[in-house]
């Protein structure tokens, strides 16, 4: 089974990524979908005072925000989020320092606990944790995160918003069909909701990341989606 399966797959059979999950899920701009559900709960209106408020920073709240979401969509689960500009949904957070708000991954909205499977052989090359870098965010990061080599083709996967039991051996070989790991609660994954993060980084973008040395500042969000940018970082539902 090639890399290129992988990432095509894991969208149209939903069950070889996540067997406990159904695979009528559906596609959403979680974005558009928060603007208008704080403009019906007469939330945001001309007077909004951006850096004083926004519910849906909090994982209660936005849980109560994605269940709206999944009701309007008539679905129980849902994906998407590559190159999605989440000024709104993501307002008052460590973005706004960065103005950096867009997407750089895929998003898949399901539950705590699910577990995850590897449809490919990986190589671990980083297993780490957010309190593992002192300059990086401790509050909506990535906390536990993977980042796997499938060992073929020009990039690198990050997987993050993962649970405690996350932590593999750097070196480690992730066998095909091999148990991951589960998705994170909102207390091991950075504050955020309950969801699991998948993105491509290049290899000579990663390579120099390493050399000199600034892992912590790589981050799911840029203040721009030019065509570098999205060489370095595609879409990882379209790598070929």
């Amino acid at each position: 089974m090639s890399f290129h399966y992988f990432l095509t797959s894991y969208v149209m059979n939903i069950s070889e990524l996540f067997p406990e999950i159904p695979e009528d899920i559906k596609e959403v701009d979680l974005n558009q979908e928060a603007r208008v559900y704080l403009q019906e709960l007469w939330i945001i209106s001309p007077e909004w005072i951006w850096r004083e408020q926004n519910p849906l920073i909090h994982p209660i709240a936005c849980e109560k925000f994605l269940r709206w979401v999944h009701k309007k969509h008539q679905t129980k689960f849902s994906y998407g989020g590559y190159w999605e500009d989440r000024s709104t949904l993501w307002h008052n957070t460590y973005l706004d320092t960065l103005w950096a708000y867009h997407h750089l991954g895929v998003d898949f909205n399901v539950p705590a606990g699910t577990h995850l499977i590897s449809p490919v052989s990986w190589k671990v090359v980083i297993s780490d944790h957010d309190s593992d870098h002192p300059t990086a965010p401790q509050m909506h990061g990535w906390w536990n995160r993977l980042i796997v080599d499938p060992l073929q083709g020009d990039y690198l996967i990050i997987l993050a918003h993962l649970s405690e039991n996350t932590r593999r051996r750097v070196g480690s070989i992730i066998e095909k069909w091999e148990i991951l790991w589960t998705i994170g609660t909102e207390t091991e994954n950075g504050g955020w909701f309950e969801h699991f993060h998948i993105q491509a980084i290049s290899r000579t973008k990663f390579d120099e990341i390493l050399a000199l040395w600034k892992l912590p500042e790589l981050d799911g969000y840029a203040k721009t989606m030019d065509e570098a940018t999205m060489s370095m970082y595609p879409n990882p539902m379209k790598l070929i």
